[in-house]
């Protein structure tokens, strides 16, 4: 079995490793196990993203024998993320775009706070005027992502969700999302790759040469700061 051991707890860096328990299972022929050493900011990255994973077959105490660092990595080594779960499809947000510019990494850093920024989101939200807008607002929210008053950029409507599959579910029904780089934005890509193909996602990031936090997808519209 491969029993993987990773320190980074944000979901961006889960979903980074989320293709590799297929990869390694088509390729070695072993099941993948998560190290209950394992930390994670939100309790609900494990059943998301391995839950439902046929490839992972749970947790254990055993010790690991694989110790994951995605920093490690220049680029993604398994290409786009990969969610097991399927979203539901939302009739009423059809027609419709999310703005949704959070960020963990970045939230008291100037990238984050650069005033490009707003004028990036008002020049997307203007071609895209006829559909409508929307921004999460999380019922139990995590105090640890700045969730950015940009987000609510051209009178917005508030989305009120409570858990991660809600927001796969919104992610499979719009027609936009405008994010930054962040868990977000990669559970965004691994959405469009898999389940809302049509899916525009303007990915918002620092760059591939910084310290991004994560790697900029190639199923997104990368607009660097």
């Amino acid at each position: 079995k491969i029993v993987v051991l990773t320190t980074f707890p944000s979901m961006g860096d889960y979903l980074f490793i989320s293709n590799l328990p297929e990869l390694w299972y088509k390729k070695y022929g072993l099941y993948t196990y998560f190290s209950e050493s394992c930390r994670y900011h939100n309790d609900e990255t494990y059943e998301l993203l391995f839950e439902s994973n046929p490839y992972v077959k749970g947790k254990t105490n055993e010790e690991h024998n694989v110790l994951f660092d995605p920093k490690s990595f220049d680029e993604d080594p398994s290409g786009i993320p990969k969610i097991y779960y399927e979203p539901k499809k939302i009739e009423s947000l059809k027609n419709s775009g999310l703005i949704d510019v959070t960020s963990r990494n970045y939230r008291d850093s100037a990238v984050f706070k650069s005033l490009r920024i707003p004028n990036i989101i008002k020049d997307i939200v203007d071609k895209n005027i006829e559909l409508k807008k929307y921004h999460v607002i999380y019922n139990n929210p995590d105090t640890t992502i700045n969730r950015h008053h940009y987000n609510q950029v051209g009178g917005s409507q508030e989305l009120k969700i409570n858990t991660v599959f809600d927001y796969c579910d919104i992610l499979s029904s719009i027609d936009y999302c405008i994010c930054f780089n962040s868990g977000s934005g990669l559970l965004a890509s691994s959405i469009k790759e898999y389940y809302n193909k049509n899916l525009i996602i303007y990915f918002i990031t620092p760059g591939q040469n910084m310290d991004s936090g994560n790697f900029n997808p190639p199923n997104c519209e990368i607009i660097i700061l």
